[in-house]
């Protein structure tokens, strides 16, 4: 018994330690990656997503990434107007966690123009989510969902479940001459259970609450769909998209049909390179041009 204690004990003071360390990388990449300070423009766009927003993919995420490329791209093109593209440099986050830091964004930048290209991380994130919002009446099931909210908040936890991802995130490869389906388990067949369907039902409410808190703001908002396509997140952005009557920039289909477009994205062969997210502004570039949103 003496000894099946040590072992527990060992184990707890571990994971309390991988914890902890896990907690520690995490405050200094918020220091070593602060939100840009300078928020004086004459045209402010921000651009809200997680880490294909900031840039993972890269040799320089905060100098590659889509936002600084679409920066340099409108600069090009108003060399009168001082137009700043801020980002967000969290990776991970899910809508719940974004929705949440928006007001502020919105307060310390004063947006004309908002970049939505979120909710990719809902179906293995639920930190700070709003899952409760949708489960209020089954004792059973709310304790089940508060305790999977509390495990969320554990770094090591995050971390395991990634792991436990791995293997297909950086292995499956991209089918693009299948004009029918993109082989790869982000084509959402995969993960289509109970909880998975809450994750996105939770990335619906949270993306229109963002595209009120704009509209309350007058900011015009512009709703994009990833470079790769999750079949369910899709249906959510449809859907939202449809109810707030805005359109969805469709960046899928740009990365789909153009010729070897597995050399538009990284090794994880989800995020983009260089080049993908030159693509990716590319897009978002010339519908801003088309629909007049900068005057």
């Amino acid at each position: 018994m003496k000894k099946i204690f040590l072992i527990l004990l060992g184990l707890v003071i571990s994971l309390v330690l991988i914890e902890l360390t896990l907690r520690i990388l995490g405050f200094g990449y918020k220091i070593r990656y602060k939100l840009p300070e300078e928020t004086t423009s004459d045209y402010s766009i921000f651009c809200i997503g997680e880490s294909s927003t900031w840039g993972i993919g890269t040799d320089n995420p905060t100098r590659d990434n889509y936002p600084k490329q679409l920066e340099a791209m409108l600069g090009e093109q108003f060399p009168d107007k001082k137009i700043r593209c801020y980002f967000d440099v969290t990776i991970g986050q899910n809508t719940s966690e974004i929705l949440f830091k928006l007001p502020g964004y919105i307060k310390k930048y004063h947006p004309n123009i908002i970049i939505l290209m979120v909710g990719a991380n809902n179906f293995w994130n639920l930190d700070r989510g709003n899952i409760l919002v949708f489960n209020k009446n089954e004792t059973v099931s709310q304790t089940a969902l508060k305790t999977l909210f509390f495990l969320n908040k554990l770094r090591i936890w995050k971390l395991a479940r990634f792991i436990r991802l791995s293997p297909n995130l950086y292995k499956e490869k991209w089918d693009y001459s299948d004009k029918n389906r993109v082989k790869s388990f982000w084509d959402g067949k995969s993960y289509q259970g109970k909880l998975d369907r809450i994750a996105y039902t939770i990335a619906e409410h949270d993306i229109s609450e963002m595209i009120k808190i704009c509209r309350e703001n007058q900011i015009s908002v512009i709703l994009c769909s990833y470079p790769i396509k999750d079949e369910l997140l899709h249906e959510v952005h449809m859907k939202v998209a449809q109810k707030h009557n805005i359109s969805l920039l469709d960046n899928h289909t740009i990365f789909k049909n153009i010729p070897d477009a597995c050399s538009y994205l990284s090794k994880d062969m989800w995020h983009p390179n260089k080049k993908g997210y030159a693509l990716l502004a590319k897009n978002i570039y010339l519908y801003l041009i088309k629909n007049e949103l900068i005057k």
